[in-house]
């Protein structure tokens, strides 16, 4: 099965990532240090940095969004259907 023919991940239980909120310096440190030095250490730390704050920041957003309505998410279903 070549690559281009496998089926795509199911994205839902990945969280939310962004670089948007990363100090851009650190941020433009680590791309130099991959390209000048051909070393990742500082920017694998910038990508967990923002990673595990991208995951808190989404946990803590999920947790005050109130329930879906029930009935809009029935009339939402039907109306794909």
């Amino acid at each position: 099965m070549s690559l281009y023919a496998k089926e795509k991940p199911d994205y839902q239980f990945y969280r939310k990532f962004a670089f948007i909120d990363v100090p851009e310096q650190a941020y433009v440190e680590g791309i130099l240090g991959v390209y000048e030095f051909n070393q990742v250490d500082l920017l694998r730390d910038v990508f967990v940095w923002a990673y595990e704050r991208s995951c808190r920041r989404y946990l803590a957003i999920t947790q005050i969004m109130a329930d879906p309505d029930p009935l809009r998410i029935r009339y939402r279903e039907a109306s794909i259907l």
